[in-house]
Order: structure tokens, then C-alpha cells, then sequence
């Protein structure tokens, strides 16, 4: 669970990076949309996991 939430702030940083580098106007649309898709991808892997990790939970109670 732990990597999940170190990929999701590593893609979290990606993601500023690109967007501080558009605002400066040294845009890289490829780079500024793949690390859009990677922090959505990131969301959604912690977003299941934490979903995951709550059914177990009540099944187990």
C-alpha cells in the first residue's frame, strides 16, 4: 500500500513539474499529457486498492 502512495506522490510531483514548465512557457504537450494520465492512473490504483482494502475489512468483521 505504501508504494501505491510513493508512485501517487511521484506522479503527483510529475504533474507540478510540467505545469510549472507550461506556465513558463516551455510546454511539452507529450510530457504534460503523459503525466496527466499517469497521476489519473495513480489515483485510480490507490482509489482501488483503499476500496479493496475496506471490503476485506468487512468481511472480515
Amino acid at each position: 500500500m505504501k508504494f501505491m502512495y510513493i508512485i501517487l506522490s511521484l506522479s503527483m510531483g510529475l504533474f507540478v513539474n510540467e505545469l510549472v514548465n507550461c506556465m513558463i512557457e516551455e510546454c511539452n504537450a507529450f510530457y504534460f499529457g503523459l503525466s496527466i494520465i499517469m497521476l489519473l492512473g495513480a489515483m485510480l490504483a490507490v482509489g482501488k486498492a483503499e476500496y479493496e482494502k475496506k471490503l476485506l475489512n468487512n468481511q472480515g468483521s
